[in-house]
């Protein structure tokens, strides 16, 4: 095995470091943004790729796998930084869905704008047959260490 690929877990590691940075510098640059946290980031990401689906409190805790407590912590906090609201679902006092709110939808676009630009810059020089491959390859990896093939992606709209 070559040194390349005897460590090529920890070079993915080192590139999730350096994507994680380089999208949190360009969310400082922003001046909308720069009050968020990454979690804030995501979720509002995540809503954002499913709107015209219900999406509820359960549905962010399975998707970025934490607990009841803390994901209804953080909800309320962007509740109150007016990111997201909760409605009454018809047929169950209990459940709210979650929905974007103008401000977040606003944030949603510059985020996207930005996940372009970084993935834009992430695969500069490499030809479209180069990024199917690669993208095969990730995925032949996740799958190696039990990862399901849907997990990190949103349904598909309705």
């Amino acid at each position: 095995m070559s040194d390349k690929a005897e460590f090529i877990s920890l070079e993915l590691k080192s590139l999730n470091r350096g994507i994680h940075r380089y999208l949190e510098n360009l969310r400082c640059e922003k001046e909308n943004l720069r009050t968020l946290s990454v979690t804030n980031c995501m979720i509002i990401g995540f809503l954002a790729r499913n709107q015209g689906r219900e999406i509820y409190q359960k549905d962010i805790e399975k998707k970025f796998g934490i607990t009841r407590s803390t994901a209804s912590k953080v909800i309320k906090l962007m509740e109150e930084k007016q990111l997201v609201r909760r409605q009454k679902v018809p047929g169950d006092a209990r459940l709210r869905k979650l929905e974007l709110t103008e401000k977040s939808l606003l944030i949603s676009e510059v985020m996207a704008a930005d996940a372009e630009k970084t993935e834009d810059q992430l695969l500069s020089g490499f030809s479209e047959d180069e990024k199917n491959t690669l993208a095969e390859y990730l995925e032949r990896m996740k799958n190696n260490i039990g990862i399901p093939e849907n997990r990190g992606k949103e349904e598909t709209k309705p």
